[in-house]
């Protein structure tokens, strides 16, 4: 289910409007590797776009510890 979708389905059922900032994220483009294409977050399934997140997230996690061994090599050299 996309995510444009879910949030539609969520303002019925609360009987709230989706926020302004929320309708913006998900018109924003995000790049997708494996179609090689800009899509909308919006129209990203649901699965597709926590996998594209935890992949980040994972990313960020190894660029930090990277970043921490650096520190403590310089650190050891002077």
């Amino acid at each position: 289910m996309k995510l444009k979708d879910i949030f539609k389905i969520d303002s019925v059922l609360t009987n709230r409007k989706t926020p302004i900032d929320i309708i913006e994220f998900l018109e924003e483009e995000y790049f997708t590797n494996s179609k090689n294409t800009f899509t909308t977050i919006g129209d990203m399934d649901l699965t597709h776009y926590i996998r594209s997140v935890n992949k980040n997230n994972r990313e960020i996690d190894f660029n930090i510890s990277l970043l921490n061994k650096l520190k403590r090599i310089k650190k050891i050299l002077g």
